[in-house]
């Protein structure tokens, strides 16, 4: 485990990246929001590919409308009108989505400093405390998360919470992934176990009604390249949708996303239940990637594990309630390999 300086704070508090390693994979993991700055995956020629996209001026991840490869929370994606009801409890918390809804916790998780509870050499475990009430949330909470390279080329994300009083909790982790390490995904091919989507309005705030991904652009039940679909969504101009996951076989991957160029294949497993895939359709300001390179459209893909957005106001999707010391446990696992032909 190697640990390097990443940014300072506004309060001179400084920001650390630790590089956690199994000898073929390599991550480089800040305690500013739990970044996942880069993940170092060999190509089909054995070369170092960097899988995840990443600012090339660490000071821009302070930038609370930006969420590069952050851990989410409290609430990731969408609650309308930013207000939901807890036991006959009506709670509005911040609205930071054009200032109608609520989006991914209003930054609190994503864009603070959290405390390096362990490390080894493959492996690190951050810790947060968010106070009840913070941006509107109901109860104390303690997250731990860690990610783990493991000795099978694995990188796993493993989160846990509990709180002192009922509340909401949805976490999940922002990273962009590209499979060549640069350039755009549209040669990047994707199969995804998933019989539905959550429809959703103009504000991307679900109706409440699942719509069967059947003869649609969003069946990618049998292999798709993202060039062959992203063009054709012109509404949002690609990919910013929550796929219900089929769980009838949990042996089986969630996602399976393979680059040609790279020969990279990365395997996609979560025990939760649905996953919102963003395709980088636009960035809110310009993003200068490590490579130099401003960050093109459709430059990375979001596979972003997840409950169903503004779940606490739709009664026929699973409930995000977590009770009084109740443990929220979530795992996501993303498995690399070479794709031989």
């Amino acid at each position: 485990m190697e640990k390097s300086h990443f940014f300072d704070l506004d309060n001179g508090i400084k920001a650390s990246l630790y590089k956690i390693t199994n000898g073929v994979i390599t991550a480089e993991i800040s305690d500013f929001g739990g970044i996942i700055y880069s993940l170092q995956v060999p190509n089909k020629n054995g070369t170092l590919t960097d899988v995840v996209l990443g600012c090339q001026n660490p000071e821009t991840y302070k930038n609370k409308i930006l969420y590069f490869a952050s851990i989410i929370g409290r609430c990731a994606n969408r609650i309308k009108d930013g207000k939901f009801t807890l036991d006959n409890t009506i709670y509005q918390v911040a609205k930071n989505d054009k200032e109608r809804n609520a989006l991914h916790g209003n930054s609190e998780f994503s864009h603070s400093l959290w405390q390096v509870a362990e490390l080894q050499s493959n492996s690190i475990t951050l810790k947060f405390f968010s106070p009840s009430m913070q941006y509107g949330y109901p109860g104390n909470v303690w997250v731990k998360v860690t990610y783990k390279v493991t000795e099978d080329n694995a990188f796993e994300i493993d989160y846990q919470a509990k709180c002192d009083e009922k509340t909401i909790l949805n976490l999940t982790n922002h990273a962009y992934f590209n499979l060549a390490g640069e350039g755009t995904i549209a040669e990047h091919e994707i199969e995804l176990r998933s019989n539905f989507i959550t429809e959703t309005d103009a504000d991307l705030i679900p109706t409440g009604k699942l719509l069967d991904v059947s003869g649609t652009l969003y069946d990618f039940r049998t292999p798709k390249k993202f060039g062959e679909v992203l063009p054709k969504l012109t509404l949002r101009n690609g990919l910013d949708d929550n796929f219900v996951l089929d769980k009838s076989d949990e042996t089986l991957p969630a996602a399976k996303v393979y680059s040609e160029a790279s020969g990279i294949e990365m395997k996609f497993f979560t025990s939760d239940i649905g996953v919102q895939i963003f395709t980088a359709n636009r960035y809110k300001l310009p993003i200068i990637l490590k490579n130099g390179a401003e960050a093109p459209i459709w430059g990375g893909f979001c596979l972003e594990s997840q409950h169903f957005p503004d779940s606490p106001n739709h009664d026929n999707f699973p409930s995000i309630e977590l009770n009084r010391d109740e443990i929220y446990h979530q795992t996501s696992r993303f498995e690399f390999s070479i794709r031989r032909k």
